[in-house]
């Protein structure tokens, strides 16, 4: 049983459980109780109706500010999780998710690796997947640049002058106030400037995580998911483990890595 994260506050990542009963008791000692549970599984909404109404106990009234995010890669099994859900009379609290798809862009603009994981997507050539990668990388670059600068202006204390230039400066014996240097903050100091890191439609949502050394993942995903951070970040663990800890892969060129795809996949459908 794996029942990992709770690397977001208040949110409790959950894949592959057989005992509920036993999770429950688990989840029941945290402090405080989670308020959003997301969930990889593969019994097509029950499990997300077990945990909407475990979330209905742990928190009675304030159930309302709950979320069960559950995920679904065929679209025939989304329809019969929403149906079930909706059975359950728990629309309001658990959502069935999609992810369209990923891409991973080096830190030069360049694709090295792309995957759909819903069938009927519109079909992109390989040259519009290059033309999408290169064309991001220019929009964060520019995104990032323009970042306000709020200006701070902070006056330099003055100096008394000496006995030998008084008569060349003002009679009252002191200098001139130097005007002070330009000095600017961000919104958020201390938070490092970023890019582009969101784009939502009405039909999908875009987001976009950078590493330390500039790579990109982006991900495509139902405009209505809540947490995507640990989904996003889950997936660059297993970039980390199946790729990067890869002896046979050559930095910033494309990924072809068996064990990332099924990995990945694999995690996606709540089984390895």
């Amino acid at each position: 049983m794996e029942i990992g994260d709770r690397s977001l506050e208040g949110t409790f990542t959950i894949k592959a459980v057989k005992n509920v009963l036993g999770t429950r008791q688990q989840i029941q000692g945290l402090q405080p109780p989670p308020k959003t549970i997301i969930e990889f599984s593969t019994y097509v909404g029950s499990s997300a109706i077990a945990w909407g109404a475990i979330l209905r106990d742990f928190h009675g009234k304030n159930v309302h500010d709950c979320n069960v995010c559950t995920f679904e890669l065929s679209p025939l099994s989304a329809q019969v999780a929403r149906d079930l859900i909706r059975l359950a009379g728990l629309e309001d609290l658990a959502r069935v998710l999609a992810v369209f798809s990923l891409i991973i862009i080096n830190k030069a603009g360049g694709l090295i690796y792309q995957r759909e994981f819903q069938p009927g997507l519109r079909k992109l050539s390989t040259n519009d997947y290059l033309v999408l990668a290169g064309t991001f990388h220019g929009v964060h670059a520019i995104t990032r640049s323009i970042t306000p600068k709020i200006p701070i202006s902070a006056p330099l204390p003055t100096t008394p002058a000496s006995s030998s230039n008084v008569a060349l400066s003002s009679p009252s014996g002191t200098s001139t106030p130097t005007p002070a240097a330009s000095a600017y903050s961000f919104p958020n100091p201390g938070v490092p400037v970023t890019g582009l890191e969101s784009l939502e439609t009405d039909k999908f949502r875009l987001t976009c995580f950078q590493t330390l050394t500039g790579t990109k993942f982006l991900l495509f995903t139902d405009p209505l998911m809540a947490n995507i951070d640990a989904v996003v970040k889950k997936i660059y663990e297993l970039y980390s483990d199946y790729v990067m800890k890869n002896p046979f892969y050559q930095l910033e060129m494309p990924v072809r890595c068996e064990a990332f795809d099924r990995h990945l996949g694999g995690w996606l459908r709540g089984r390895t």
